[in-house]
């Protein structure tokens, strides 16, 4: 880390912890957009895991994660419905050369989104780091956790999905953490081929 930065997979880039108010407030706001046009959205990755394990952001983070349940009970009606979920958020989306993820065009550090839904057998999918592993009851119904001044929603039992996300050890910082996006790509197949770019 540097002063006031950090390095990344994603360059150098402001330290979210020296931003930290700001930023939670930013996230909420954000939020309120997305429950306005009827989504339902919650912290994840590396968001929940800084609020969880460190009462704020990871120290080493320069992005926020958040994600969006989908009405879908299986890969292809998920891959519908995040294509719609794209669509009806195309004004607050930066363009992308793929549809897997997506980040907001905003001012400050990327806020990135990802989908999630509960398949037919009360799975929880969330792309791309759960398929499977935890039942719906792990995200819902959703909890309220607070942070910098604001509350913000989180999964009912943030510790399971989270050891999915990180491991076992998940709540002992590893600076060696990779996350395996090949056997991301494997798992999710299925869900990938319901995308133009696949």
């Amino acid at each position: 880390m540097l002063a006031g930065e950090t390095v990344t997979i994603h360059g150098y880039n402001p330290r979210l912890d020296d931003l930290e108010v700001d930023q939670w407030q930013r996230l909420v706001a954000l939020g309120e957009q997305l429950e306005r046009r009827g989504f339902t959205w919650f912290v994840t990755s590396g968001t929940l895991l800084g609020i969880v394990r460190h009462g704020g952001f990871v120290p080493t983070d320069d992005d926020l994660d958040i994600a969006v349940l989908l009405d879908a009970s299986d890969d292809a009606t998920a891959a519908k419905a995040w294509l719609a979920a794209r669509a009806d958020l195309a004004d607050l989306l930066r363009k992308q050369e793929h549809e897997r993820g997506a980040e907001f065009e905003l001012d400050g550090p990327t806020i990135d989104l990802f989908p999630a839904w509960i398949s037919a057998d009360d799975r929880l999918h969330v792309w791309p780091w759960c398929r499977g592993e935890a039942p719906g009851s792990a995200l819902l119904p959703l909890a309220h956790l607070a942070v910098g001044g604001v509350t913000v929603p989180a999964p009912a039992d943030p510790g399971a999905l989270l050891a999915v996300n990180y491991g076992p050890s998940w709540e002992t910082p590893d600076p060696l953490f990779a996350f395996d996006w090949p056997r991301a790509h494997q798992r999710f197949a299925g869900w990938k081929a319901g995308l133009p770019s696949g």
